[in-house]
């Protein structure tokens, strides 16, 4: 997607990507007070520098039609 190919130019055209192998991404707060990336990213050079830290069992009945991270009804174990 867009925001995807925006993010692998950043890291591919700059100069510190000669120095690291990674980008973090946090909230990142506006003015109005809303957040533009409302979930942190973590992005890798190659995709075996991942490492799963954990495993999830999420409630399928919990989840709503469309992705609202401020919705807390979720049920994940």
């Amino acid at each position: 997607d867009m925001k995807n190919s925006k993010i692998s130019e950043y890291m591919h055209k700059n100069e510190w990507v000669k120095h690291y192998n990674s980008l973090y991404l946090g909230r990142v707060p506006r003015i109005n007070g809303s957040v533009w990336h409302m979930n942190p990213r973590y992005v890798v050079k190659t995709f075996d520098q991942q490492l799963p830290l954990s495993l999830h069992l999420v409630d399928m009945d919990s989840l709503k039609d469309i992705w609202d991270p401020l919705y807390t009804g979720y049920q994940i174990e």
